[in-house]
């Protein structure tokens, strides 16, 4: 338990919060790095360090973006 100004917090649910405000307040940046570090369609599997490193970052971006809860966020990651 985290307690902030008196109020008792669970760590998970000061972990989502701060993950939201990061993902909203950083939306547009999260964007552009999950649209530059995308493989394109039909791109094949290739397990070396530079391209490990592009799906960590996309992943983790999108992983931000789903704390949004936006339909259309939620409808990206589903299509993936």
């Amino acid at each position: 338990m985290l307690t902030i100004y008196g109020v008792a917090y669970s760590y998970c649910q000061v972990r989502k919060y701060v993950n939201k405000q990061l993902a909203q307040r950083l939306r547009p940046e999260l964007t552009a790095l999950v649209s530059a570090n995308d493989a394109a369609p039909g791109a094949t599997y290739v397990p070396d360090a530079a391209n490990a490193a592009q799906r960590a970052i996309k992943n983790k971006a999108l992983g931000l973006l789903s704390y949004l809860g936006d339909q259309g966020v939620t409808n990206d990651l589903l299509s993936r």
